[in-house]
């Protein structure tokens, strides 16, 4: 079942269109068939398997927490939910899923400027990159002033796991810069936050059960979370960064 339904999820992935304003992103509702939906919720890790971010060594403004989907931590879970997990994680990082991403975005990257994707992943990016990958919990009033990412950042996906709309204001917004030359003050630096008023609010995503935000990270990419009133919901998202090993 789940093989099929991760086969379903990869299609309406490729069949969603690219915007390119500000920066190339999509949105997709219902990305996941509704019974792995919920699979994804009965399988989550207990919360005493997630790691504090700030412990981590994370820069990050809010308390946020990580289970990371790497193997070591996945063999701690107990039969059915390793079995899942172990699922999951090797489809996020499957040659399939990153080379459709790779083509949905490729008139994006300079590098990525191929005749053919595959080939080119398969023979040369596939040994310079890594993958980040997460589920997240987000408590206590989470917010993210607006940042362009990590400049090794290929690409992000970010799945919407919540139980209910009840915080969908919290999803993942997307800004402008008022100052046209500030990506370049800042190109290519570690992850650099912004006050808020230095930027133009474009659009926010709504924070919605099975929906999903990926964008391409650029010096331009500048995204964020605003601040809410609902300051007791938990954010539940399960992250992809497929990222450069070494900046280039």
């Amino acid at each position: 079942m789940i093989n099929n339904s991760l086969n379903i999820t990869t299609r309406n992935i490729e069949q969603k269109i690219v915007t390119n304003d500000p920066f190339s992103h999509f949105y997709i509702n219902n990305v996941f068939p509704e019974e792995l939906f919920e699979s994804l919720h009965d399988n989550w890790p207990e919360i005493n398997l997630f790691e504090n971010g700030k412990q981590l060594g994370i820069n990050i403004e809010a308390e946020r927490f990580y289970f990371k989907l790497s193997k070591e931590n996945i063999k701690n879970l107990s039969g059915e939910k390793r079995f899942f997990w172990e699922k999951i994680e090797k489809w996020l990082t499957c040659d399939e899923l990153v080379i459709m991403l790779l083509n949905k975005y490729k008139k994006d990257k300079n590098f990525l400027k191929k005749n053919n994707i595959e080939d080119y992943y398969r023979n040369n990016l596939k040994t310079k990159v890594t993958f980040n990958t997460s589920l997240v919990m987000d408590v206590g009033g989470y917010e993210l002033k607006p940042h362009a990412d990590d400049p090794r950042v290929i690409l992000n996906l970010l799945f919407y796991l919540p139980y209910d709309e009840l915080g969908k204001e919290l999803g993942t917004s997307i800004y402008t810069s008022k100052d046209k030359d500030l990506s370049k003050k800042y190109e290519n630096q570690e992850v650099a936050r912004f006050p808020r008023d230095w930027f133009n609010l474009v659009k926010t995503f709504p924070y919605k059960p099975n929906s999903l935000f990926s964008f391409v990270r650029s010096n331009e990419s500048f995204h964020g979370v605003e601040s809410s009133e609902n300051k007791s919901y938990t954010r539940r998202l399960m992250l992809l960064s497929l990222m450069l090993e070494n900046k280039s």
